[in-house]
């Protein structure tokens, strides 16, 4: 599995993947379920990979906060190598990614970084500037 961190100069060879978009912490059965549907999703041929976010959102937006991560980075993407995916993109969450709006989200990143064929995500993924992205708009803008 190659590893990649940010959404700029992504390798031709990554280009047009089926992500599956989250935190991923624990990588657990719920979790699981997800990779297995961008997996499925994916058009024949083309990399399927995990977009995960570091440091996790809430350490953003609450740095005084103790914050409990499951898993750390390198575990991670250990487990996600071992679900058999080609490709992992640890996009840094800072102030930058945490203003984009939803639609710059997936025109800038999804489309323009990535060039995907298809996202997954879980029923209570949110994305964008003041959360303002749910699985619905990305579906709608997709």
């Amino acid at each position: 599995m190659e590893v990649l961190h940010g959404w700029r100069d992504v390798p031709a060879r990554l280009k047009g993947a089926s992500l599956a978009i989250g935190n991923f912490d624990g990588v657990h059965r719920g979790h699981r379920a997800v990779l297995d549907a961008a997996k499925a999703a994916g058009r024949p041929g083309a990399p399927v990979g995990a977009m995960i976010f570091e440091p996790h959102p809430r350490k953003f937006f609450q740095p005084d906060k103790p914050l409990f991560q499951l898993t750390p980075l390198n575990r991670k993407l250990e487990l996600l190598a071992s679900g058999g995916l080609d490709l992992a993109t640890v996009l840094r969450f800072d102030g930058e990614l945490a203003g984009l709006s939803a639609e710059a989200f997936i025109h800038d990143i999804l489309v323009q970084g990535f060039g995907i064929s298809h996202a997954t995500t879980g029923y209570d993924f949110f994305f964008g500037k003041h959360r303002q992205g749910i699985p619905a708009v990305l579906r709608a803008l997709g």
